[in-house]
């Protein structure tokens, strides 16, 4: 005998016991069962269109509740809609698909979207490469104090070694049972050169210039960075690079193939020596490089236009913009003529935002020949405890409508939320700045060598006896102030 419901279905079972036993097996059950078969009578590109609008987790509660759809939430089209509605609001650029966007797998195109969507703690964990390292021909061998600088997006990860050799490593690799090193920018001198001796070298990188001019492109097509490098005979230079990544070749579609990266110099400019307390900061923005300068006499930071600077071999005829300000732990340059300075201030240290074009003073005469007064012009963002020098600010990250840059410190990570002005008809209110503790605790290792932060990982390379290690934290954003708890492993 069957009973037919108020709503005019027939129906063996009972609608609410329906619902209550489909509830405990994940299934909707009862007249919603019925509405959900109902919308499989669609076209299947309706489908993917209207699941396409949804958010990632209400895709993903789709598809632990309704069996009926949960093809649908697997589907190519509706990743890809929800990634491009993504990208840029809640996923900050940089980042970057393993792969251009065309050729990226529902697979990719969701674990891109969940890596910044879905909720997590914030864990630290040790990613030991057990299949050790492998270096090309004449390639770099790695040393236990390279740096190791995380390209966003997780695919890549670039090594810098102490002789200011760049080399990069593919983790999607899958043609070689080994992590290889292949070097893609050279060492400035030859070993035999004398002005290699006690060579050392800052490095920074413009992952966001480039995707921010071309926002149709989601994968890493090229981006600039800049290498400082000093020697003990008073040498010293600055080079900016251009990197072509040669992404999007159809072998590349399966991770089998690491594309073969190219680099050719754009600019190159003598400077006058970087001291041992010199270049504290580095930072490059589009066509802009700034990096701290201090001596016994002189203290501040000095940004360069690298394309008018290109070939300057004077440096009492290099136009530099100097910023005059007390001693500055790191600087970030961000759009709009700005730049953020962490300052050390006793036992704290203070955030301050610059505008650089605005109060800076232009001279092409070198540091040794300035005696300039400080500016006292900034915006305050706040106090925090001191930061360590194993510890840099990121470099930012875009949304929509506000820049953010991780800042850390010994009472933890902090993410500092600043509005974009060009999106803005009026200046920003000091109000309008937040501070979010990101990580609560001291992130330190003792054996680790040196943090770098990006968007919501950090990484840090680790040898010990050895043992090549990365560790990898990671952390997320929210939108309320929200402290998380720090745990070791």
């Amino acid at each position: 005998m069957t009973a037919k419901s108020q709503g005019g279905v027939t129906n063996s079972l009972n609608p609410v016991g329906r619902t209550r036993q489909g509830a405990r097996h994940g299934r909707l059950g009862g007249d919603i069962g019925i509405l959900c078969n109902n919308l499989l009578l669609l076209p299947q590109e309706l489908l993917e269109l209207v699941t396409g609008l949804l958010q990632c987790s209400d895709i993903l509660t789709l598809r632990k509740c309704c069996q009926a759809l949960k093809r649908i939430s697997y589907s190519r089209p509706v990743w890809h809609r929800v990634f491009l509605a993504c990208i840029g609001r809640t996923i900050p650029r940089p980042f970057f698909l393993p792969h251009p966007l065309h050729i990226c797998t529902s697979a990719e195109l969701e674990a891109s979207v969940r890596m910044q969507e879905c909720p997590r703690k914030a864990t630290l964990a040790s990613c030991e490469f057990r299949r050790g390292f492998r270096t090309e021909p004449k390639g770099p061998r790695v040393r236990a104090r390279a740096l190791l600088y995380p390209v966003p997006g997780g695919r890549y990860i670039i090594v810098a070694d102490s002789d200011a050799t760049l080399s990069y490593i593919d983790l999607h690799g899958k043609a070689d049972p080994a992590l290889v090193i292949r070097p893609f920018v050279p060492p400035p001198f030859a070993p035999t050169d004398p002005r290699s001796t006690s060579l050392r070298r800052w490095v920074t990188f413009d992952f966001a210039s480039t995707q921010l001019r071309q926002p149709g492109i989601h994968h890493l097509s090229g981006f600039t960075l800049a290498i400082a490098i000093s020697s003990l005979n008073g040498h010293s230079q600055v080079d900016i690079w251009k990197v072509d990544t040669n992404e999007g070749r159809d072998d590349d579609a399966e991770s089998a193939h690491t594309p073969y990266w190219s680099a050719r110099r754009v600019s190159s400019f003598k400077e006058a020596f970087f001291g041992t307390q010199s270049l504290k900061g580095f930072s490059l923005f589009g066509k802009h490089v700034a990096y701290t300068f201090e001596t016994s006499y002189f203290h501040g930071i000095i940004i360069v236009d690298w394309e008018e600077a290109d070939g300057v071999l004077d440096i009492d005829n290099l136009q530099r913009h100097y910023l005059m300000q007390p001693p500055a732990l790191d600087i970030s340059l961000l759009p709009d003529c700005r730049i953020l300075a962490l300052h050390e201030c006793g036992y704290r240290d203070i955030a301050r935002l610059h505008y650089w074009h605005r109060d800076g003073v232009m001279s092409r005469a070198s540091p040794s020949k300035q005696r300039l007064e400080y500016i006292d012009r900034y915006v305050a963002l706040g106090p925090m405890s001191a930061v360590g020098y194993s510890h840099r600010i990121s470099s930012p990250f875009f949304t929509s409508d506000e820049v953010r840059i991780i800042i850390p410190s010994k009472e933890g990570v902090h993410g500092l939320r600043i509005p974009r002005e060009s999106k803005r008809s009026e200046p920003c209110k000091h109000g309008e700045y937040m501070m979010t503790t990101l990580v609560a605790g001291n992130p330190d290792v003792s054996f680790a060598t040196k943090w770098v932060y990006g968007h919501e990982t950090a990484f840090s390379f680790l040898d010990v006896e050895d043992s090549k290690s990365i560790l990898v934290m990671r952390y997320k954003w929210a939108s309320v102030i929200q402290q998380i708890t720090f745990c070791h492993f």
